[in-house]
């Protein structure tokens, strides 16, 4: 139990340090005067080491969780005593979790790419087209080209769903699909775009094993 309370606690500060530091505005040099050309420097180097040791931190964040939800600790991260786990992955570099607790039915996915932890919403085990979906779309404040990871995701229950291709404006992706159990599957694609949403259409097509579409959906 103390073991179990120090890891906790540990990754409790390690992700208070992470947030207040990417509060830390990067500098803006585009007015400078030659005469405080030398300060901005200064400046960009601490900048450059803050992003150093915010990306220690995240890997450091990573692997605490990995080394826990790879362990008999993984239904203690979770706040609610009631959570149960379906399904857990744990690789060097990602791990994916589908579970169940008092809010609902959730997809965790994390990798130690920046801005790569995502939560999705599983609104029902027992969709009625076969097949849930969500979408969540997170920006790097530190990537002067504004990227965004666009994370979609769900379940899939209709057992002639083979695969489930993902399209920005066109740009086809086949999805991540993995077994949940013998009559589940869950399903994650991520896309890299410097735009939102917002400018960009989206399809999600569930395909079966001949290529037929057997569900879409146009999210914009």
């Amino acid at each position: 139990m103390k073991k179990r309370n120090e890891i906790f606690f540990g990754l409790t500060i390690i992700a208070l340090v992470i947030a207040v530091l990417s509060f830390i505005d990067p500098v803006d040099n585009k007015d400078v005067t030659p005469t405080n050309q030398d300060d901005v420097t200064d400046l960009e180097k601490e900048n450059e080491h803050l992003k150093q040791d915010i990306k220690g931190l995240e890997d450091s964040l990573f692997e605490s969780k990995k080394y826990i939800f790879d362990s008999n600790l993984a239904k203690d991260y979770f706040s609610d005593p009631e959570t149960e786990i379906l399904y857990k992955e744990i690789e060097e570099t990602k791990y994916v979790i589908v579970y169940i607790d008092g809010h609902g039915n959730h997809l965790y996915v994390s990798s130690k790419e920046p801005w790569y932890e995502i939560l999705l919403t599983i609104p029902t085990l027992e969709p009625d087209d076969g097949i849930t979906w969500d979408y969540i779309g997170m920006g790097n404040s530190f990537d002067d080209k504004g990227i965004t990871n666009h994370f979609l995701g769900g379940i899939i229950t209709n057992n002639e769903i083979k695969d489930v291709h993902v399209s920005f404006n066109g740009e086809v992706n086949e999805a991540d699909i993995f077994k949940i159990n013998e009559n589940m599957y869950g399903w994650y694609s991520i896309y890299k775009k410097s735009s939102g949403l917002d400018e960009n259409t989206v399809k999600i097509q569930a395909l079966d094993e001949d290529g037929f579409i057997m569900w879409q959906k146009t999210i914009r």
